[in-house]
């Protein structure tokens, strides 16, 4: 699993063509992947016990995520259908 001071160090490495990951740690709190749309412009990931998403933006994952865009924010829901590490 990756880990990552911030936000803006995850965001540089998935630009310089690191792998979308299944879980990430950014500032000391685990991600674990919720979905992503089908579009290709969307990662959306979560970590229940701190209440907080981590999104990824592109805009085309299929072909290149070296524009992503990673931003936190408060989580407003959660998917009861996935196991969360924290």
């Amino acid at each position: 699993m990756e880990k990552f001071k911030n936000s803006r160090m995850f965001q540089a490495s998935l630009r310089s063509g690191m792998a979308i990951p299944d879980y990430v740690i950014v500032d000391g709190i685990v991600y674990t992947i919720e979905e992503y749309d089908n579009k290709g412009k969307e990662l959306l990931y979560g970590n229940l016990k701190h209440e907080k998403t981590l999104t990824i933006f592109t805009d085309n994952r299929y072909t290149s995520i070296k524009d992503a865009t990673v931003v936190i924010s408060d989580m407003v829901a959660y998917r009861n259908d996935i196991s969360y590490i924290e």
